[in-house]
């Protein structure tokens, strides 16, 4: 009932834009946080292994630091999916 009051009015379809706003917003937020990190260890990697020979070490910490940056930003991506599924597509 609310839903069809929501989509039914001209303000309503403002809140349903500014709804997809948010979850676009999010999805951005979300790559650059995935392109950022990747970036951060790669750049931190290179830059300890010119100084340091524990190889082995800085892989494990480059995968650690990789797999971290992909899972928050899936996570986001996630959140930015509900937030799209549950306010724009209401379907069973």
């Amino acid at each position: 009932m609310l839903y069809e009051l929501i989509v039914n009015s001209s303000a309503g379809d403002r809140i349903l834009e500014w709804i997809e706003y948010a979850a676009l917003a999010i999805e951005i937020l979300a790559v650059v946080i995935i392109v950022g990190a990747i970036f951060y260890a790669i750049g931190h990697y290179l830059f300890q292994g010119a100084f340091r020979a524990e190889y082995e070490a800085l892989y494990k910490q480059l995968k650690v630091r990789l797999g971290r940056a992909l899972l928050l930003g899936l996570e986001i991506l996630v959140a930015a999916d509900i937030i799209r599924t549950v306010a724009l597509e209401t379907t069973l």
